[in-house]
């Protein structure tokens, strides 16, 4: 079992609502179980000022998937959330923060 963090955030739309439902699809993946998560923070846009703030938060999971099986869940996960959610104008992303592997002996 490997221990990782995913950042999520969202600054269009219903930003709380799109937080959830990530948190839903992540608890999905194959034999993946999100274990906590941290609490919602709203900050400011960094790069174009000019767009609304951010909703972001960060979960911690525990999978039995690969990095590299990972990495791909995560990317076909944020073009499923994005043809989900672009008909209502949402914009959101689930970022890889951490990968903690547990040693076999």
């Amino acid at each position: 079992m490997s221990r990782i963090f995913i950042g999520l955030g969202s600054n269009l739309g219903d930003r709380a609502k799109f937080l959830c439902r990530a948190l839903s699809e992540l608890g999905n993946l194959h034999q993946t179980t999100v274990k906590k998560i941290s609490s919602v923070y709203e900050t400011e846009p960094v790069g174009v000022k000019e767009q609304p703030k951010f909703l972001n938060m960060v979960a911690e999971l525990d999978s039995i998937l690969r990095p590299d099986d990972l990495v791909r869940e995560l990317k076909k996960l944020n073009i499923a959330l994005a043809e989900r959610i672009v008909n209502i104008g949402d914009r959101a992303k689930l970022i890889l923060i951490y990968f903690i592997m547990a040693a076999k002996c």
